[in-house]
């Protein structure tokens, strides 16, 4: 265990940090959860638009009727929490308003795209290969994460430019 007395400033600091993170990320999160519901059907019709090209595809509310499978595209699946985590982050980082709100901005609509090209994708693996439980979890797992480290690495090199 560590002692209070040890602990050097830094480390302090970054457990402070991390707790900031956490409590902007959750404070966030309980604010965007009431839009989750709403979302839906907009997430639902997007992916549609999307998935349209591909493959033969008709919508009815938030569900994707596709050849093989039908796509249920529920609160989860808006991108809300990602959105979440990732607002906790910017607040943590930035200190300026106009920074914050063009960071924020950015960063929720790469987001919120990148989630709407999950969904997609999934559809369209899952329509021809089937199993669309097991792909979805396997493209959830990859595309989540990598999606959020994207956006981050991205908003710090636009961030430098500023």
């Amino acid at each position: 265990m560590v002692d209070g007395k040890t602990m050097n400033k830094k480390t302090k600091d970054l457990i402070l940090e991390i707790i900031k993170f956490f409590i902007y990320s959750f404070m966030i999160y309980l604010f965007l959860y009431h839009f989750e519901a709403y979302l839906t059907n907009l997430v639902a019709y997007q992916s549609y638009l999307l998935l349209m090209p591909f493959t033969d595809a008709y919508l009815v509310q938030n569900t994707i009727f596709l050849p093989n499978i039908s796509l249920l595209v529920l609160e989860p699946c808006t991108g809300v929490t990602s959105i979440s985590i990732i607002l906790g982050f910017v607040l943590l980082i930035e200190k300026k308003l106009k920074y914050y709100i063009f960071g924020s901005c950015f960063c929720v609509l790469l987001i919120y795209f990148g989630n709407i090209v999950r969904i997609v994708i999934i559809g369209i693996l899952a329509n021809y290969f089937g199993n669309g439980n097991y792909i979805h979890n396997a493209i959830s797992f990859v595309c989540s994460p990598v999606l959020a480290v994207i956006t981050i690495l991205i908003w710090s090199k636009l961030r430098k430019r500023l």
